[in-house]
């Protein structure tokens, strides 16, 4: 960990908002990345784990590939990954796949085990 203030888990770190989060908070604290495979991508400089946040079973592979790679201290966990339906059909479920996808990647990296 050296002088930074711990690791910070970043979702979204490829649209807008996750990447200044990510930016802005790289340097005080280790940046890892959760973000889905392909184009966008998070910023250069930033680590990035590809973890399909829809997916029960992509999160457990994420936090696994993080806890392989950094142990189990978190600093803090931001979620600003973001559902699109740019179809202009009602979607009630899609502020549902937003909570849950930010309760998956805030479970404590010891239960991916």
């Amino acid at each position: 960990m050296g002088d930074r203030g711990g690791t910070a888990i970043v979702t979204g770190a490829s649209g807008r908002i996750g990447a200044a989060v990510a930016l802005r908070l790289d340097g005080p604290y280790r940046v890892v990345a959760f973000d889905r495979a392909g184009p966008p991508v998070p910023p250069p400089g930033i680590e990035t784990i590809d973890v399909d946040l829809a997916s029960v079973e992509g999160v457990r592979a994420g936090l696994l590939e993080f806890r392989k790679r950094h142990g189990i201290e978190v600093a803090s966990v931001l979620h600003f990954a973001a559902y699109y339906d740019l179809s202009g059909a009602p979607s009630p479920s899609a502020c549902g796949r937003g909570r849950e996808a930010a309760r998956r990647s805030s479970q404590p990296i010891r239960s991916s085990a």
